[in-house]
């Protein structure tokens, strides 16, 4: 598994580094939001389900020949799925890294004032990530790239507005951190759980 990860890692594409630059242009433009917990988690969050998605990133025919590749590698279908999984946490740690880096920096040469997030915040961040990859996966291998991406896409932002929406609608709808968070990851394991399993299925019974 490890090799399968590290494969995903060395073919990641130039462009897909350029989306963590698109929240440099934030921070640039907006000191005030750069200072917030929620503007951190955010990049993090977004960032790291990009390059998730993006280091599958593959026109149809290269798409076909890339899974055909990983189907005639010396490991079992199971394991490249379990590393397409494992290396979401991989990009996640890898988004935390940079963003970290870019902050400590930004925070030693201006004087903005940073509120760092809270164990809860970098677990809802995960828990999120998770449940974008359950539903890109199952549909990179059933479909192709693109289609897999625009509808994980539209999703996740449909998911964001929609939270929003009932966040603002439902005032007297206490829900706190901890629960939220509790709510989060269940949410998370079991879209992560079946999604998995679904892909292990699907990838098996796929004919390359």
């Amino acid at each position: 598994m490890r090799q399968l990860i590290l494969k995903d890692l060395y073919i990641q594409k130039p462009m897909a580094y350029l989306f963590p630059l698109f929240f440099l242009l934030i921070m640039f433009f907006n000191l005030v939001i750069l200072g917030t917990e929620y503007f951190f988690i955010i990049a993090i969050t977004f960032s790291a389900i990009w390059l998730s998605i993006y280091s599958n990133f593959g026109v149809t025919s290269s798409d076909t020949l890339q899974k055909r590749l990983m189907a005639s590698l010396p490991v079992t279908r199971i394991n490249v799925v379990q590393a397409k999984f494992v290396a979401a946490l991989v990009w996640w740690g890898i988004s935390f890294l940079f963003f970290t880096v870019i902050f400590v920096i930004i925070a030693i040469a201006t004087p903005v004032s940073f509120h760092l997030p809270s164990g809860y915040m970098f677990l809802i961040s995960i828990s999120a990530l998770y449940m974008a990859v359950s539903i890109f996966y199952p549909l990179y291998f059933i479909f192709s790239y693109q289609i897999a991406a625009l509808s994980t896409i539209v999703l996740v932002m449909a998911a964001v507005f929609g939270i929003r929406f009932f966040a603002s609608n439902l005032p007297d709808l206490e829900i706190t951190v901890p629960i939220f968070t509790l709510l989060a990851i269940a949410i998370s394991l079991f879209m992560a759980s079946l999604s998995y399993l679904g892909t292990i299925k699907i990838f098996n019974n796929k004919d390359l």
